[in-house]
């Protein structure tokens, strides 16, 4: 079954318009995750990644070498190649502008939870070719980003808020761009140096204990409450659900970024651990309880 999935799966999962986090915002998660691997794995990731061919290594940059942080970019990098096109739903889940919360039944036919649990069964099967595997592993790494970016769970009216026109930054014309990049951007600092703002941020994570769930579900669910809360302005709740707030465009408050980078600091830095996590357990051989919850749901 896995063999079959391997010329099926691995090809395109791109949408026009729809980014989660910037190449920055992946490389970040990754390379937080990279730094919280256990050495074997590590080794095991750095022996997959020399799978990579020369024309995909050129998608994803003109330097020398690449590493982790690089590779997941390449989810985005594809969207131009034509075996890249069947999958595109499979970067967001899409749910009911009346509903709470997310459940698998938005998945029927193929959404980002789909997409974690079928390229973490990839990545452990030894069966399969290092090149089938190291593209598991870059859908991954980049899936567990987009699925901690919270216009990845969001409504398919708006595009996961591409259709919601906002001003206040000039650089970003939509609500999803803000939080895919202007976010990101307004700090004015190096990938290099928010890596070290994130990592402290990752271990005042992992030294309160705290959110460590390894269901995807649940990462969805902690995604749709932020897109939700009045301080993203994305929608506003009412007894109809959470609907748009204006159909011109929106303007945001000078202090927007203040109240909610906080929020996506948080967000890049928890995707950098959990995928840690994650890669511990399918690159080491053996599949913790914790790591069949993302594959088995």
């Amino acid at each position: 079954m896995l063999a079959r999935w391997a010329s099926i799966v691995i090809i395109g999962f791109y949408s026009l318009e729809v980014y989660g986090w910037s190449d920055m915002g992946h490389q970040l998660v990754c390379d937080i995750a990279y730094e919280n691997l256990q050495p074997k794995v590590k080794n095991n990731l750095d022996i997959l990644l020399t799978a990579l061919p020369k024309q995909h290594k050129a998608l994803i940059s003109k330097d020398a070498a690449v590493d982790f942080g690089d590779l997941c970019t390449w989810a985005d990098k594809i969207r131009s190649l034509p075996e890249y096109k069947s999958i595109a739903a499979w970067h967001y889940v899409n749910v009911d502008r009346i509903d709470q919360s997310v459940h698998r039944g938005y998945c029927v036919t193929g959404c980002i939870l789909a997409a974690l649990d079928q390229h973490a069964s990839m990545l452990s099967a030894r069966d399969l070719s290092a090149w089938a595997r190291l593209q598991a592993l870059m859908f991954l790494g980049h899936w567990v980003g987009d699925l901690h970016q919270p216009m990845h769970v969001s409504f398919a009216d708006d595009r996961g808020g591409n259709l919601v026109r906002v001003s206040g930054f000039d650089a970003c014309k939509n609500l999803h761009a803000v939080w895919d990049y202007c976010l990101l951007a307004e700090n004015k600092k190096s990938r290099q140096q928010l890596l070290r703002v994130l990592l402290n941020v990752a271990e005042g994570i992992k030294v309160a204990g705290s959110e460590q769930s390894q269901k995807s579900i649940d990462w969805a669910n902690e995604s749709f409450a932020i897109a939700r809360h009045p301080r993203t302005r994305y929608c506003q709740i009412s007894a109809a659900g959470c609907q748009a707030i204006t159909s011109k465009s929106l303007r945001l408050s000078a202090n927007y970024w203040r109240l909610n980078w906080p929020v996506a600091e948080h967000r890049l830095a928890i995707a950098g651990i959990r995928l840690a996590e994650l890669l511990n357990s399918l690159l080491t051989g053996q599949v913790s309880s914790d790591a069949v919850d993302v594959i088995s749901r």
